[in-house]
């Protein structure tokens, strides 16, 4: 089976300068059964120079009724790195006007939905970041 024949993955969306925690039980995109991880996926489609983002993840508890920021750190204000990718720093270019960030998030199981929030952004032109999410089934995680 390839990977692409398990259909694990999904656009959580794009936004350009800033993209707002979710607030509702429908935001984001659903987690399938049985997944305790995915790679999110960061990239820009536009901007030029040092172009940055700090992007906080998000997972949705029905059982509370409530999102969580999902990791560690502190708090879950727009200074505050709980959740935060890249250790809660922000992502910068691996190249001039290209940004490309794949991190592993782990503890999903519990969660129902998952979602971002785009927290900051810099860059010299008008940005555009999309952020992609891909489960990784549990047959797949190595023990």
């Amino acid at each position: 089976m390839s990977h692409a024949d398990l259909n694990s993955w999904a656009q959580l969306g794009s936004a350009a300068t800033a993209k707002a925690a979710p607030t509702l039980a429908t935001d984001g995109v659903a987690i399938p059964a049985g997944v305790n991880q995915a790679m999110i996926l960061v990239k820009n489609a536009a901007g030029t120079g040092a172009v940055t983002a700090k992007i906080r993840m998000w997972g949705y508890h029905a059982g509370a009724a409530a999102w969580f920021a999902l990791g560690t750190g502190t708090g879950a204000t727009t200074s505050n790195t709980a959740g935060v990718l890249n250790g809660g720093n922000s992502i910068e270019c691996v190249v001039a006007d290209t940004l490309r960030h794949s991190e592993l998030v782990n503890g999903l199981m519990r969660y129902e939905r998952l979602d971002y929030e785009i927290l900051t952004t810099a860059g010299t032109g008008t940005e555009s970041f999309s952020t992609y999410v891909d489960f990784v089934p549990t047959s797949k995680v190595p023990s």
